[in-house]
């Protein structure tokens, strides 16, 4: 009889919550877009600064918050607009 209502309680309630869950997901989603693409998924003007902040920021909220010893920090590289002068 105890088994029965464990199953019972299992099938109906999910052993991780839906937002966990979620937040799992796109964690996953962000992280191979990263590291597969090279990009970040929406419009920015440095790219390369975006791309490494984000996987930063990906790795802080991974266990052990290693992402400073894993993404070097970059410097803010200049626009092709700021190197030419308008005329």
């Amino acid at each position: 009889m105890v088994f029965i209502l464990k199953y019972v309680f299992q099938s109906i309630i999910p052993a991780v919550p839906a937002s966990i869950r979620v937040a799992q997901r796109r964690k996953r989603y962000v992280v191979n877009y990263v590291t597969e693409k090279g990009d970040v998924p929406y419009r920015i003007k440095n790219r390369r600064r975006a791309r490494n902040a984000k996987l930063a920021w990906v790795m802080s909220l991974a266990k052990g918050g290693m992402a400073s010893k894993l993404v070097p920090k970059v410097g803010v590289e200049p626009t092709e607009q700021v190197l030419q002068p308008n005329c």
